[in-house]
């Protein structure tokens, strides 16, 4: 599950690495560093061609990355749109400037998914494409604090101000401390998705069947006036 390619003996160039490994049930991460370009995009391919097999969630860790280029970016394009088209996601985190200026050159921002809990919003979502996002954002948080992703993750809106996202769930009293800690990061994935701000928010456990539910009050949405 890991691939570490050659080095030319330079002190300043570091080799490009390439590790993944399975988190849990259907989650697997990818870690990436040093340059990524049109000779090692190959094994970022490989990678995550083998992770999608196992897992329906896919973390890349590309933060440790010093260089990309639009080869590189290409291969992450096609495993995300390939692992939607699956109903499997692929999710980003850790994106430099350079990463973010390459998606705009590029046009693929609205195409790869990013898992960021800082800096610039990226544009609302709504519809389908908001609850699937809440969906897999809230399975990736769980899969980094507990190991492992839910075993089922459903996120439904109810008159348009009420967003619950259920997670199924078997850490028992450990979720409790989980929503306690992730409380202001839930709200602040919610807001950043949905373009939105929350003005109330209830987390829940419940226990046989083992469900955790998180509920969001939004604002009301701005509406145009009728012409």
């Amino acid at each position: 599950m890991a691939t570490t390619p050659h080095s030319d003996g330079s002190h300043d160039w570091k080799p490009f690495v390439c590790r993944w490994r399975l988190e849990g049930r259907a989650a697997a991460s990818v870690r990436v560093s040093g340059e990524l370009d049109l000779a090692t995009a190959p094994q970022l391919e490989t990678a995550l061609e083998e992770a999608l097999v196992y897992a329906r969630l896919v973390l890349l860790d590309v933060s440790e990355l010093s260089f990309i280029d639009s080869s590189g970016l290409r291969v992450i394009l096609d495993a995300s749109t390939g692992a939607r088209s699956k109903g499997a996601r692929v999710l980003l985190i850790g994106v430099s400037e350079q990463v973010e200026a390459l998606r705009d050159i590029t046009e693929t921002r609205p195409h790869i998914d990013l898992l960021c809990l800082d800096g610039d919003p990226e544009p609302p979502l709504a519809g389908k494409d908001l609850l699937d996002a809440v969906t897999g954002e809230m399975a990736a948080l769980h899969l980094r604090y507990h190991g492992r992703t839910p075993a089922t993750a459903k996120t439904v809106l109810l008159d348009d101000d009420m967003l619950a996202c259920v997670l199924g769930t078997r850490v028992g009293k450990t979720m409790s401390e989980f929503q306690a800690a992730t409380r202001h990061t839930f709200i602040k994935v919610v807001q950043r998705l949905s373009g939105r701000t929350v003005d109330g928010f209830i987390s829940n456990y419940h226990a046989r069947p083992n469900i955790a539910v998180e509920l969001f009050l939004l604002d009301r949405p701005t509406r145009q006036p009728s012409m």
